[in-house]
């Protein structure tokens, strides 16, 4: 099952119960639940990977930038602090609707909050 683009559908085999040839059971267009788990959790892996990597490297530049000048510093930790003021998920929220929303938004959003707090 993993191995398709999509998950095929089957009315046919809609809304089953755990069996041995669908341990997660099927939904109510007879997907296999445990498919599309799979597959979800490949794509949450995908961001938060995207994420953590990017967000490592602007805190790594950030940190470099600091280190220069005593002002860079100084703005550096002002648009930290400003990051914090504001709650986690507004604050995700708000980048990722302007940013256009979807993965891009939300990788976007992630690295930039991670990256800076």
């Amino acid at each position: 099952m993993l191995y398709y683009k999509t998950i095929p559908i089957n009315l046919y085999m809609k809304n089953n119960a755990p069996s041995f040839s669908h341990p997660y059971g099927t939904d109510w267009l007879g997907r296999d639940m445990l498919a599309r788990t799979m597959k979800g959790l490949g794509l949450s892996f995908f961001v938060g990977v995207i994420a953590a990597t990017v967000s490592s490297i602007l805190a790594l530049l950030l940190s470099m930038l600091s280190a220069l000048n005593e002002r860079i510093d100084f703005i550096v930790t002002w648009l930290i602090d400003l990051f914090l003021s504001v709650p986690h998920i507004v604050l995700l929220l708000i980048i990722s609707f302007s940013i256009g929303g979807g993965i891009k938004g939300i990788v976007v959003a992630l690295h930039l909050r991670i990256g800076l707090a």
